[in-house]
């Protein structure tokens, strides 16, 4: 929960969130750094029960930036 009390976070198995969201998933992995994220290759839909009370999901398609090193 977030500190405002109007965030949520779950982590569940990418199987799972594929159902959920009616997606699919797939591992991206960054070649230097080797670091590895989780993220749909195409839109998501969330349950029409939810869909009104949610505003937003994130970590779902948009990938993270990574920094190099700082010199």
């Amino acid at each position: 929960m977030g500190v405002h009390k109007d965030i949520i976070s779950v982590d569940l198995p990418v199987r799972k969130a594929e159902q959920l969201l009616k997606t699919v998933f797939h591992r991206f992995t960054h070649a230097t750094t080797k670091i590895s994220v989780a993220r749909a290759i195409s839109h998501y839909s969330v349950p029409a029960p939810l869909a009104p009370l949610i505003k937003i999901v994130g970590n779902v398609l948009s990938l993270p930036a990574i920094t190099g090193p700082r010199v």
